[in-house]
Order: C-alpha cells, then structure tokens, then sequence
C-alpha cells in the first residue's frame, strides 16, 4: 500500500483516529470530509482515509483536503474490514472512529463523544443517523433512525459500521475486525466487544446524516442483498448459537413460507395458504410492534417500516440460499 506517511506521523495529543474506508466516494465524501474537519480541532483529532482502489476522483478530493490517504495496491482490493484494521493500525489516537464516506457529522459531534470516554465509557458507542429531508419514502422509512426508539441513550446488541467509536484498547482486546467477513463486519465486531464485557450504547444524534441512502425499492434490494452476504460465515464465527443462528432461521423461515404458500395455492388448499401467509407476516409485525416508537414517528411510518422489513427477511433469504449454493460450489 502506499501512503502520505508525513501526515500519521505519532501524536501524543491524538484523542480521536477518525477512519473512512471509501471506494469510488468521490460523491459524497468531500462532504463527509468536510463535516469532520469542521469539529474543534482543539479536541485532538486525526482523519485516516483508507481507499480502495477507487478511480473516479476520490483519493484527489480527499488529498486536496488535507487528510491522510492510504491507497491499496492497483488490482488488490480488500473487505472494508480490512480497510479499517489498515486505518486503525496507523491510527495515534485513544479512540477509534470508523465512519463510512457517505456520512455526515455535526461540528460538536467529536465533541459530545469525547464527554462520554472522559467520563470512563468502555466499549463501542454509534451515533443514531438521519436521511436528509429531500430523500424518498424508502430512505425515510428505513434511515430515520430516531423513530425506532433509540430516541435515548441505549444498550444495543450491536452497532452498524457507518459511525462507530471504539476505544482503542477494547478494538485490539476484541480482535479488530474480522477481515474475511465481506459484510456483517460491524455487526461482529460489536457483538465480540460486548461479550468481552464491554458496553455497546446507541446514541441519540439529530445533526447525524446518511447521503447514501436507498434511493428507491430497487436500490433497498440491491443493497440488502449485498448487506447479508455474509450472515452466514458471521454465525459460524460465533459458534452458531441460537443468538446468532436466530437472523439466518428467520430469513430461512421467510423463504420456507414463500415456497409453502405457492404449493398450497397450486394445490387450491387457498385457507391454509391464508394461515401461511398470516404466519409470513407475523415476525415483521412483530418486529414493528417492538421497535418503532409510535409515540413520536408519524402515522405512516410504521407501515412504511413494516413493508421494507418484511421485504428486507425475503431478500434476506434469497442471499442466505445463495451462500449455501456458493459454499457448496466451493467444496467441489
């Protein structure tokens, strides 16, 4: 890899590392870059853009703004996770910030995350994240996060890559992240940090906001299906234990059920496919029931939201059943 090694070199007066792994960014990350800079310097922050071969401008935009650059080798593209551990391993600060390149952070929010870790906070703690206004119905419903009762401060199972703080001991105690794991990264190294003991918070953040989000149906499905990739390999890591089998079954279920419902209407048996289909919908409404917030979210977000997570356990699905065909490819 090469680097602008001049700009990491150590400093003892680095609280945060903030790392952004990008490929082919160039539309969004002179914003995200932007939004960064503009926290008090005053803090101790360095900026750590790790890129990925990208060719439409990116590493100019981030190099003309004054960062760190880590480019990859032509042709020798890796997993963001590994793009992460490259940025962390060069990394001078006490706290690690991974965040996406499609991300943009309020100017007081390096300062808000450094009250928690100097109050003591161990673990992981994520910011919740907003689309902007002008974005459809789809990115609404699935990217306003505040809606789904993480209007406070909150333990969470796990966190979502697109902005996580780690400290810098707890990132190398858990293992850093998984490198073989194409997707479900975040979600992993999250999931180890907390059974280490340490504590994973969601953060409530209005001035939080996510540019790449879902631009319509097609889009959320694409996305998706790249998302669960590796939710397979994610749960063999874990030792398949029911919490971690537990995402994979219901996706597996969702197909089943689609496939049941087929049969039975084939075969004119049309009340019990009626019974199948109230049982296909069942974990999404559960699901609904249980994270949104209908005390603040408008009327129409909830079934809004509902629709995409029924959607979002099929496509789901489909990705699993792709993973088995691949590994069984794999072991011819």
């Amino acid at each position: 890899m090469d680097a602008d090694k001049g700009r990491l070199m150590p400093n003892s007066g680095t609280f945060f590392s903030v790392i952004v792994p990008s490929l082919n960014s160039n539309e969004h990350i002179g914003e995200c870059l932007a939004s960064v800079l503009a926290n008090d310097s005053s803090i101790g922050f360095e900026v750590i853009v790790v890129d990925n071969g990208s060719t439409d401008g990116t590493v100019e935009t981030a190099k003309s703004m004054g960062v760190a650059v880590i480019e990859n080798n032509p042709g020798k593209r890796k997993t963001i996770a590994a793009q992460r551990n490259m940025g962390a391993a060069l990394g001078t600060g006490r706290i690690y910030v991974f965040i996406d390149s499609d991300i943009v952070v309020p100017k007081d929010c390096l300062k808000k995350a450094k009250e928690f870790f100097d109050a003591g906070f161990s673990g992981a703690l994520g910011f919740t994240y907003s689309v902007p206004g002008s974005a459809g119905w789809v990115a609404w419903a699935w990217g306003t996060r505040r809606y789904l009762k993480l209007n406070t401060i909150k333990n969470v199972s796990h966190l979502f890559g697109a902005n996580i703080f780690i400290n810098r001991d707890v990132f190398y105690e858990a293992g850093g992240f998984d490198e073989s794991l194409v997707t479900n990264e975040d979600k992993d190294l999250t999931m180890r940090i907390r059974k280490a003991g340490h504590r994973v918070v969601s953060v409530p953040e209005d001035g939080l906001l996510h540019l790449g989000y879902e631009k319509d149906l097609v889009d959320f499905i694409r996305k998706e299906f790249w998302r669960q990739g590796s939710s397979l390999s994610a749960a063999k890591k874990h030792g398949l234990s029911f919490k971690s089998l537990k995402h994979p079954m219901l996706c597996a279920w969702h197909i089943f059920c689609a496939v049941l419902i087929f049969a039975a209407c084939s075969f004119g048996a049309n009340s019990i496919a009626l019974i199948l289909f109230a049982i296909w919908l069942l974990p999404s409404v559960l699901v609904t029931l249980t994270k949104v917030d209908f005390d603040i979210a408008p009327a129409s977000f909830a079934p809004l939201y509902f629709f995409l997570t029924f959607l979002r356990w099929n496509v789901a699905g489909a990705a699993l059943i792709s993973q088995l065909v691949s590994g069984k490819r794999g072991d011819r």
